[in-house]
Parts: structure tokens; C-alpha cells; sequence
């Protein structure tokens, strides 16, 4: 399980500007994963980083979604079909079954984890609002193929762009009085910037309303070993990367507040 699996890269689609989806098969993790779960991605003779896995399909196809953002993204957006990655896990702790009435809350990048989520809901006929929010039209992945899924006019999907290029002006979290005041939800996901997910968070603790979040850390080895990941006494890759409300509230302080670098110094968000 923790030794890497060679996978051939099937093809590669562009999501937005510096943001690619990476599709191969690996018959392990398609055989186990859980939506919200992780893999750790080897890109040869450069570095192994975790990835959330943005899309399962039949016959063993998974694909991660990645912003070039960094030495080991960049290269991993400059990859073609047929280059090799290597794939080791799945990872973590992922969400909670779906309910019979679910909100899943996106921002950017942070909408690939819960893009099978999304899959999930759609194949099994469950009841499912999205929300996604980004910085521009040209920034904002999975637009097109959210459009694909629901019908663009439906009120079950609706997109925010902060410079009002799509969908609504502003932020993700501005929508939530306007379509919670409309549904009663089961389950609430959310995946995105940590400052979003204590917005998030706060609305939901006041409303007392159900709530799992992905959050992201520095990881280094995915299986709880190093430490590199802590939020006070979670390690991100073993207890998480899903928290429930009620474990975020023993974060509360932290969260949207402080993160780590790859050195374990602190950084404000």
C-alpha cells in the first residue's frame, strides 16, 4: 500500500488558467477509495506530493485536478498522456455518506475532493445543491463540467466569481443565508481556502447546522508519521484531511488563523 504504483497517464484536459486534470487508472485505489480520501503522487525524480482525487470512474479511471503552483505542480501540469506518475494510498478519513439533501461548497481548487461527492449524488439519483466560488472565470475549475451536470438555470447550482465574470459578484459564503433559507440539508461538505471554511464554519455553529470540511496541510509522508501536518492535536493525513463541526470546534482558534510551511514554522493565513 505505501510502496508507489507506475500509472500511465491516460490524457490531460485544461480546467482554467495553470489548472490541469490528470487522468490515469489505478485499480487499488479506484477499488477503495472514499470520496474526500487522498493519494500521495510520485512525479519521478522530482518529489511525491499529496493530491485529493477529483474524479472515479469505470474500468479503474481516477483523475487530480492540480494548479501550478510550485516546482512539483508546475511539473506535474507540464505532463502528457502516456508520461508516468507514481500513486500510492488511499489515504485519510473521508466524508460521511450523503443524506437525502446535501450542500457541497467549493472554492477554486478545493472543489476537486468533492467532485466525486458530486458524482456520487448524481448517479445514485441523492439530492444535491452546489455552490462553487472562484476568483474569475478564466480561474475557476470545473465550471463547464458542473454546467454538464445540472442544468445552468436550476437553482441546485450556482457559481460566484469575486470580479463578477460568472455567475454572482463576490464570495461563495455570500450565497449561503439566500439558499439555506430555501432547503433544509442533511449534510453540508465544503472544501476551499481555509478563510472561507471558518466562514463557513462560524455560520454553521450559529446556525447549528451539519458540517464536514476537507482541510490542507503540509504532508509529508500521508500515514500520520512525521508530524509536518498538525492542527493542534490532529494530524491532517491520519485524522483527516475530513473534520466534523463538532472536532472543528477544539480548532476553532487555529483554523483560518495559522498554517504551516514545509520547515513546521507557523504562518499567518
Amino acid at each position: 500500500m505505501h510502496t508507489p504504483r507506475v500509472c500511465k497517464i491516460l490524457k490531460v484536459e485544461s480546467e482554467a488558467e495553470n489548472i490541469k486534470t490528470i487522468y490515469f487508472k489505478d485499480r487499488r485505489t479506484s477499488s477503495r477509495i472514499i470520496p474526500g480520501q487522498f493519494i500521495m503522487v510520485w512525479i519521478p525524480g522530482l518529489d511525491e506530493i499529496p493530491m485529493g482525487v477529483s474524479h472515479t470512474g469505470l474500468n479503474s479511471e481516477l483523475a487530480i485536478t492540480v494548479e501550478a503552483v510550485g516546482e512539483a505542480t508546475e511539473k506535474l501540469c507540464s505532463l502528457k498522456e502516456g508520461d508516468v506518475i507514481g500513486v500510492r494510498g488511499p489515504y485519510g478519513r473521508g466524508f460521511s455518506p450523503p443524506g437525502l439533501n446535501n450542500l457541497i461548497i467549493g472554492g477554486g481548487t478545493g472543489m476537486a475532493p468533492l467532485m466525486p461527492l458530486i458524482e456520487l449524488c448524481v448517479r445514485e439519483k441523492i439530492n444535491v445543491n452546489v455552490l462553487l466560488g472562484g476568483r474569475s472565470l478564466n480561474k475557476t475549475p470545473f465550471i463547464k463540467k458542473l454546467r454538464d451536470i445540472f442544468n445552468p438555470k436550476l437553482e441546485c447550482f450556482k457559481v460566484t466569481t469575486e470580479d463578477g465574470s460568472y455567475g454572482c459578484r463576490g464570495f461563495v459564503t455570500d450565497l449561503l443565508d439566500e439558499i439555506i433559507s430555501k432547503n433544509s440539508f442533511d449534510r453540508i461538505y465544503a472544501c476551499g481556502p481555509e478563510l472561507m471554511l471558518k466562514k463557513i464554519y462560524d455560520y454553521c455553529t450559529e446556525k447549528k447546522l451539519p458540517l464536514e470540511v476537507s482541510l490542507e496541510r503540509y504532508i509529508k509522508c500521508g500515514i500520520g508519521i512525521c508530524g509536518s501536518c498538525y492542527i493542534g492535536s490532529y494530524r491532517v493525513c491520519a485524522d483527516g484531511p475530513v473534520f466534523k463541526i463538532a472536532e472543528l470546534e477544539k480548532i476553532r482558534n487555529i483554523l483560518g488563523e495559522w498554517t504551516r510551511d514545509s520547515s513546521g514554522r507557523l504562518i499567518q493565513l
